[in-house]
């Protein structure tokens, strides 16, 4: 009985040595980009390529709009 309990504690030691030896899932930093309502005024308006620009030259890894694209009239 006790070697069967040896050889199962052997196992899991083994078998965590495994999970972690080939790259078990590793946590990995990834930026997003958020757009709001844009644009609402003429400024905002002028600043939009800048905006768009500065996301376009950043590393992210997506980018969700989560509001309108209209100026209001």
């Amino acid at each position: 009985m006790q070697i069967t309990g040896l050889l199962l504690g052997v196992l899991v030691l083994l078998g965590g040595l495994l999970l972690y030896g080939l790259g078990a899932a590793q946590p990995t930093r990834f930026e997003i980009g958020l757009i709001g309502d844009l644009p609402y005024s003429g400024e905002d308006e002028a600043q939009f390529p800048n905006l768009m620009q500065a996301m376009n030259e950043g590393n992210l890894a997506f980018v969700v709009h989560v509001g309108d694209m209209e100026t209001e009239v």
